[in-house]
């Protein structure tokens, strides 16, 4: 979905927006403890110099049993704590939380737990459900977004985005 969305971005918004993405997944974030703060891995500096550049951040995360995922949480403590003299990443920064059900609820039942919890570490948080019913309305047969969900981004986060005084 991120992967979509940034598309669309470039695609309709390139006078307003650069879409960077990150995908978690891509980087090995050792677990975070008071202990391992000390030293900075490559990788968490990497995500951390991703983070930093961006004025604004869209994101999606996983849910699993009614919560974000335990990726995020970890690479959160990277993020949210002053590891390497930059500060908490996530203080003040525009955050459009979206999430779009795989089945039913889906990813939604995990947007009040991540949304209180980005608060938490100073986040500035947009939170967009899609009212799509689930995911396999997502994506048209080409792999983009659906007209539907291009309407909603167009008007709720990418619009809280490009709000944002310069």
């Amino acid at each position: 979905m991120v992967g979509a969305a940034a598309a669309l971005a470039e695609r309709e918004m390139s006078d307003t927006i650069t879409a960077v993405t990150l995908n978690l997944a891509d980087y090995e974030i050792p677990a975070f403890t008071e202990d391992t703060a000390a030293s900075v891995p490559d990788s968490v500096a990497a995500v951390r110099a991703i983070v930093a550049g961006a004025d604004a951040i869209f994101m999606s995360s996983d849910e699993y049993t009614g919560a974000f995922s335990s990726v995020f949480r970890n690479a959160a403590g990277w993020l949210g704590q002053d590891v390497d003299g930059a500060g908490n990443l996530f203080q003040s920064k525009l955050i459009t939380l979206c999430g779009a059900p795989t089945g039913g609820v889906g990813a939604l039942r995990g947007h009040p737990a991540l949304h209180q919890f980005l608060l938490e570490l100073g986040a500035n948080v947009y939170s967009q459900k899609f009212e799509l019913g689930s995911t396999a309305k997502l994506l048209g047969p080409d792999g983009n977004l659906s007209p539907t969900v291009e309407r909603q981004l167009r008007e709720g986060a990418f619009a809280k985005l490009t709000e944002m005084p310069a």
